[in-house]
């Protein structure tokens, strides 16, 4: 099929030509958050940093503790007013009605019908006042800080659902430190830029061609909201947790099926053929309103070099990619997170495309955001280059 919304994947559980089953335990959540679970943390490194503890809470978990908070501060204050005795607060009959005064009185209801008239009870009054007026200034503080918080800027960030590999993305092919002897091309069907003045012969293109082919992951992302992005930087991360297989000889402590660890490495990458840039620098880019195609040439430079969907499942990979901006309207930094795994990865397609100019204006098609269409197989164009999709 050749949308999104008629694939069917298995994110979950995958399995090898062997049948052996790898769990995937992604470190990045399709919502952007880390799949980290923190055991044995000291008490003093939670409550010391109770402020932002706090604002980390979901909203229903906040407000639950702001919500038995109040109960309490009230229980308390109520059961300091009647330890007060009888006539301490004009017209408190029942045990209940100093709660509902203490109520009135933290949140200067003052109805009227009930006031204090011990010496006591009113310096149980002086303390609930200082105590709520406290109380009021932090929780509004915490509910404003929580509502704008830099991190909600990154749901106008969205990244499409699945990956593809294919050879039709153009790339830039050529020594990265010296761009006017590269030059931008793409396997199959796209053609190449050459760098010669003379006209190429249909054999010296083919030849070209298969030199230099290589697949590409490509992924895209956008911004969705109004407000401009400024300053934005792209990071992307390979993740592998890698299987032993064989026993380490020299005394290793690597038992057979035993998992290595996590093996974290910087992926290079191109943004819609930036022909100007530096490659060779930081990949930093402006966050235009438009829809930006991420490149990575899986060429021998790449760590994923000559890698197969095997063997994405068998090395556990996860592609990461981390969006960092500022937010032009408030001056407030953000950061974007998504990931892939082998099951999000579509072998042999490309991305469908979503610009389109109407009325002099330029039309992004959200709805075609994360549709992908499936390429013909590799020609002999390509031969012994050919993707494995078993």
């Amino acid at each position: 099929e050749n949308t999104l919304s008629k694939m069917k994947y298995e994110p979950a559980r995958l399995f090898s030509n062997e049948g052996e089953t790898n769990t995937y335990i992604r470190l990045v959540n399709r919502d952007g958050t880390f799949n980290i679970e923190r055991k044995h943390r000291k008490y003093n490194q939670i409550v010391g940093n109770i402020y932002h503890t706090l604002l980390d809470l979901k909203w229903y978990n906040l407000l639950l503790i702001f919500t038995i908070y109040f109960c309490f501060i009230h229980l308390v204050f109520a059961g300091l007013y009647y330890l007060g005795g009888d006539g301490s607060i004009f017209n408190a009959t029942y045990a209940a009605d100093y709660l509902y005064f203490s109520v009135q009185t933290m949140e200067s209801i003052g109805y009227g019908g009930m006031y204090p008239v011990s010496v006591y009870a009113n310096f149980v009054v002086f303390l609930q006042s200082w105590w709520g007026v406290l109380s009021l200034g932090c929780i509004t503080g915490f509910i404003f800080a929580k509502i704008a918080r830099p991190s909600r800027m990154k749901r106008m960030i969205i990244f499409s659902k699945v990956a593809t590999v294919n050879y039709d993305q153009v790339r830039y092919v050529g020594n990265v430190d010296h761009l006017e002897s590269g030059r931008y091309q793409a396997g199959e069907g796209s053609g190449i830029i050459p760098t010669i003045t003379t006209t190429p012969t249909m054999s010296q293109l083919t030849t070209e061609r298969r030199d230099n082919a290589c697949p590409c992951l490509v992924f895209r992302m956008a911004n969705t909201g109004r407000t401009q992005l400024c300053g934005t930087n792209l990071k992307l991360l390979l993740v592998e947790r890698p299987i032993v297989t064989n026993v380490v000889a020299g005394g290793g402590n690597a038992l057979e099926g035993e998992t290595e660890g996590m093996i974290v490495t910087e992926l290079n990458y191109e943004l819609n053929r930036q022909i100007g840039r530096v490659r060779s620098a930081i990949m930093s880019s402006p966050m235009l309103p438009l829809p930006w195609v991420v490149v990575h040439p899986m060429d021998r430079h790449s760590p994923l070099f000559g890698f197969t969907p095997k063997k994405f499942i068998d090395n556990r990979c996860e592609i990461i990619a981390v969006l960092d901006g500022i937010n032009e309207a408030v001056s407030d930094t953000f950061q974007a997170r998504y990931s892939y795994t082998a099951s999000e990865i579509i072998w042999n397609a490309r991305f469908v495309p979503v610009m389109d100019t109407r009325k002099k204006k330029f039309v992004i098609d959200f709805s075609k955001f994360h549709d992908v269409e499936s390429l013909q197989p590799t020609t002999a164009l390509f031969e012994g280059l050919k993707i494995d999709n078993q």
